[in-house]
């Protein structure tokens, strides 16, 4: 009995009825990335009230991350309006289901600028039992230019939502360079990628589907131009915060969590 289980098990494997490891890993990460949305309200700034008959204006969109507990991680210039209080601007954030996060408040976000900050921003709220992405321990990991990395799209002006764009690790980023917009002066070590992007997908993670392993989260994006006899093609690469400048961001104390407009949010009518 074992030996026929284990050669149905084999064949199934093999003709392609179990999900490989790859395909596991991908799904596991397309539920932890929920889809940001800056929104602004049409207020009239002599009444103070809404202007009637025109809807939210959809500002920018973006990815966050599950890490666990209901903490989100993001890119911090995606959040930039909303921390800095731009008036009558709200945050919504919902998962691949569709459900929006309740309770959401801001935990820590850095500026980039001149010091040591990086581009990244943690959230918490309620995402129920979505599961979360861990990130790797062993802060000497060096990424090798063979193994490939993919990201899950959220542009569908890129390609379909959900669909991974799969690229490699090129190499890091040297601060004093100032390629990017986030990579100049601010003192921290970038890798850069040739993974397709696009502006909707900052903060997304970038992993290996195989193993699962986290190489970082999109920060900025780096355009590349290709000219040939017939045309002339433009595209976006993708620069990643490495996990271990995650992991140290997420470990600095001094947290402090702090209650955000969302589309629940009381305004005037």
């Amino acid at each position: 009995m074992t030996l026929r289980f284990l050669f149905l098990l084999f064949s199934f494997s093999a003709y392609g009825f179990l999900p490989s490891q790859d395909s596991l890993n991908i799904e596991r990460f397309k539920k932890a990335s929920l889809k940001i949305e800056i929104y602004k309200r049409p207020i009239n700034e002599k009444t103070k009230r809404r202007e009637f008959g025109l809807r939210d204006t959809l500002v920018s969109r973006a990815v966050a991350v599950h890490l666990g507990e209901g903490y989100l991680l993001t890119a911090y210039h995606v959040m930039k309006s909303i921390v800095e209080g731009e008036r009558h601007h709200y945050v919504k954030i919902t998962d691949n289901n569709g459900n929006v996060v309740s309770d959401l408040g801001l935990s820590r976000c850095e500026m980039p600028k001149k010091g040591k900050e990086v581009d990244l921003c943690l959230l918490k709220g309620n995402v129920g039992d979505l599961p979360k992405i861990e990130l790797p321990k062993d802060l000497a990991f060096m990424p090798k230019n063979t193994t490939s990395y993919v990201l899950i799209n959220q542009n569908d002006s890129l390609d379909k939502m959900g669909a991974t764009i799969e690229g490699n690790f090129v190499r890091v980023v040297d601060p004093s360079s100032g390629s990017g917009v986030y990579s100049a002066n601010n003192g921290v070590q970038l890798y850069r990628t040739n993974l397709k992007t696009a502006k909707a997908n900052s903060g997304s993670v970038v992993f290996n589907p195989v193993t699962g392993r986290v190489l970082g989260i999109t920060t900025n994006a780096i355009k590349r131009t290709r000219t040939t006899a017939s045309k002339k093609e433009t595209w976006l690469e993708a620069e990643v915060i490495p996990s271990h400048t995650v992991r140290r961001f997420l470990n600095t104390p001094g947290w402090k969590t702090q209650k955000l407009k969302t589309s629940q949010t009381t305004y005037a009518k």
